[in-house]
């Protein structure tokens, strides 16, 4: 596994960023490689959204595979939706969907963002993605609502280089519509993880 540190300039440069490192790379490989993670201040891991880290690192330790690489720039976007859930302002279908668009942004990768609402973490069932893959990038945001109730947001990115090319990145900052190939939010049919949907796979 590489290192994935790295220094970023704000978020106004990400997309002429990322166009000039795809041609770096020519204009056949569409490789957007690179570190990413950032010597930034981060959102601090409460206990819960640690408890969940832990799920997802003992889930896999039982199936043999290595533990998650935890992905300082998931933080932020998994921790936004999550409060935004926690306070009203948002469902957890909409909370998902920008989390997973913002990873797409940082990140110039596939990226999914898995939400749920549980009341009990030890109930909580792990979208079958996050136990899948050798590889996995990731990181988790859960924050206490009302009525006892815990929203929850595990979102993951693809490992290896990017397959974002520079005509996607368009539209000022990231927001060209064919971006949303990249994007794959999943909600829970029931609470806890239960009854996730079958994720859309990237096909590269």
């Amino acid at each position: 596994m590489r290192n994935l540190r790295t220094n970023r300039p704000s978020p106004r440069w990400s997309s002429a960023l990322l166009a000039a490192t795809w041609l770096s790379c020519g204009a056949g490989g569409g490789c957007l490689r690179g570190n990413f993670a950032k010597s930034d201040p981060q959102p601090t891991t409460n206990a819960s959204t640690q408890a969940v880290l832990d799920l997802v690192a003992a889930e896999r330790r039982a199936r043999h595979l290595p533990p998650p690489s935890i992905v300082p720039e998931l933080r932020p976007p998994a921790l936004k939706g999550m409060v935004g859930v926690a306070r009203g302002d948002a469902s957890l279908a909409t909370a998902a969907h920008a989390a997973a668009l913002r990873a797409v942004q940082e990140m110039g990768r596939h990226s999914w963002a898995f939400a749920t609402d549980c009341t009990d973490l030890g109930k909580l069932q792990l979208p079958a993605l996050a136990l899948a893959s050798r590889e996995l990038l990731m990181n988790a945001a859960a924050v206490a609502g009302r009525d006892g109730h815990v929203y929850v947001l595990i979102i993951l990115t693809e490992p290896g280089a990017s397959s974002i090319r520079a005509e996607q990145l368009g539209g000022g900052g990231g927001t060209n519509p064919t971006l949303e190939s990249y994007v794959h939010p999943v909600v829970a049919a029931g609470p806890c993880g239960e009854r996730w949907p079958a994720p859309k796979r990237s096909d590269g």
